[in-house]
């Protein structure tokens, strides 16, 4: 009985390691700017087929063109590519183009 319940635990852990893995690494998303709400704040991308509000938080990195920016020097039509966090919708980091 021990034998097995080590077998299990053996090839389980890989497989928890790898799960812990993926949930690591946040969703992406890529879209254009279509509107921001500066009292919440937060920022709607059209990410092809539907329109999606993403939230700052107090740790949100945003860029422009590559330097560093400010929530607030987002626009709409600006093109981003952002990371987040897909149980509160919080934006991880934001890069935007002009």
């Amino acid at each position: 009985m021990a034998r097995k319940a080590i077998l299990v635990l053996a090839l389980a852990l890989p497989l928890i390691a790898l799960t812990r893995e993926a949930e690591a690494v946040p969703p992406e998303a890529r879209g254009v700017v279509v509107a921001l709400d500066r009292r919440e704040p937060a920022v709607c991308v059209d990410v092809g087929d539907e329109e999606v509000w993403f939230f700052k938080g107090p740790s949100t990195v945003v860029t422009v063109g590559g330097y560093a920016a400010e929530f607030g020097d987002l626009k709409p039509g600006y093109r981003v590519a952002l990371t987040y966090d897909a149980q509160t919708g919080e934006a991880r980091r934001i890069d935007a183009e002009r």
